[in-house]
């Protein structure tokens, strides 16, 4: 899945929960930003992270699973 996907199911989150929201978009950010620079091991990092808290994260928003089935790293 592509980041401008995950950014854009972020930004519903947002509607749902602001702080969860905010944060996986400062998230979403930083993971462009490693790859965009080459740094996977980083990147790959921050995707582990996102996606733990994904997993932890308690909210009625109904794309929320998403995140977990796409796995973000190409599923």
């Amino acid at each position: 899945m592509r980041i401008t996907v995950l950014r854009q199911l972020a930004q519903g989150l947002m509607h749902h929960d602001k702080d969860a929201g905010t944060e996986t978009l400062d998230e979403l950010r930083r993971i462009k930003w490693f790859l965009w620079h080459g740094n996977t091991y980083r990147a790959r990092e921050a995707i582990d992270d996102l996606l733990l808290d994904l997993e932890a994260l308690d909210s009625r928003y109904p794309n929320l699973r998403k995140f977990g089935i796409v796995r973000l790293t190409g599923g």
